[in-house]
């Protein structure tokens, strides 16, 4: 339950300060929200709210590659994907292109994913490095490829997100 209000836009210059709130667990769900505001302005704007349940609560569900890879005959190298969303005036940096592969049919995907070198360094800073994590969600795009109007579309919500383990160096991502 990831709900995007607002985009949070930094700045190129000075500084913007977030702030994430959370709230005390009611059955074991912790709702949360981010927050954000510029050095100038007194009021603070919401941009996401959403709720964490403990992995502990959750039935965990598994990845069976070979049976998606087999429902999704169609398959892109990173590079072809990218091309495609530079079309639709998507543009990502190297930090930002985890994605390697991607099978897809018109309702699911599976990526496959490896962190950017030039990320390496940094990645055990994290649960999950955030440039990894958003490179995840171009997996959402990928069911659209074939469609007949280029079009981009924003992320607004997620409904589900688990992170069954602390990713390495790569990872698969599977979108419905």
């Amino acid at each position: 339950d990831f709900a995007i209000q607002e985009a949070l836009i930094l700045p190129e210059t000075g500084w913007r300060t977030v702030q994430v709130t959370f709230t005390p667990p009611v059955q074991g769900v912790i709702a949360f929200r981010i927050y954000s505001r510029d050095t100038a302005a007194s009021e603070w704007s919401q941009h996401v709210s959403g709720t964490v349940v403990p992995a502990s609560t959750l039935q965990v569900s598994s990845i069976d590659v070979s049976t998606i890879q087999a429902r999704c005959p169609d398959l892109l190298s990173g590079d072809e994907y990218y091309a495609h969303v530079d079309r639709l005036g998507l543009t990502f940096g190297t930090s930002f292109r985890a994605l390697t592969r991607v099978w897809h049919n018109h309702e699911e995907a599976l990526g496959e994913m490896r962190l950017p070198e030039d990320l390496s360094d940094e990645a055990g800073r994290y649960g999950i490095h955030p440039a990894f994590l958003d490179s995840c969600f171009h997996v959402l795009g990928a069911p659209l490829v074939d469609e007949p109007d280029l079009v981009a579309y924003l992320l607004i919500g997620i409904e589900r997100f688990q992170l069954q383990a602390k990713p390495g160096k790569s990872l698969w991502c599977h979108t419905r």
